[in-house]
């Protein structure tokens, strides 16, 4: 469960729905609406017993799910703050074009 809110945390992270693109047009919400769309799926697999056997899931105590929850939430943190400082083009001493810059016309 954990891989699977972490799969659909990157797809977040591919395409941020509330950042403008260079001509100032907000950018389609498609990824968030899939998100939504697989994370209730996966809701309503957990809730069906026939779907859950099908899956061969089982139902976790809410504390467990709250700590998956929280897991993931550290994760996402995690990943926004090493592509936010570029801590791999750093440690690895690559290159990168900085978001800041102005493109030259």
């Amino acid at each position: 469960m954990f891989a699977v809110l972490c799969g659909l945390a990157v797809v977040l992270f591919v395409q941020l729905p509330t950042r403008l693109d260079l001509h100032g047009q907000r950018r389609n919400w498609r990824p968030t609406l899939l998100v939504l769309g697989l994370f209730t799926c996966l809701v309503g697999v957990l809730a069906v017993a026939p779907l859950r056997a099908f899956f061969n899931l089982q139902v976790l105590d809410a504390f467990d799910y709250l700590i998956i929850g929280g897991a993931t939430v550290l994760w996402a943190a995690l990943v926004q703050t090493i592509w936010q400082f570029h801590l791999f083009e750093r440690l690895l001493q690559l290159e990168w074009k900085r978001e800041t810059e102005s493109p030259s016309e």
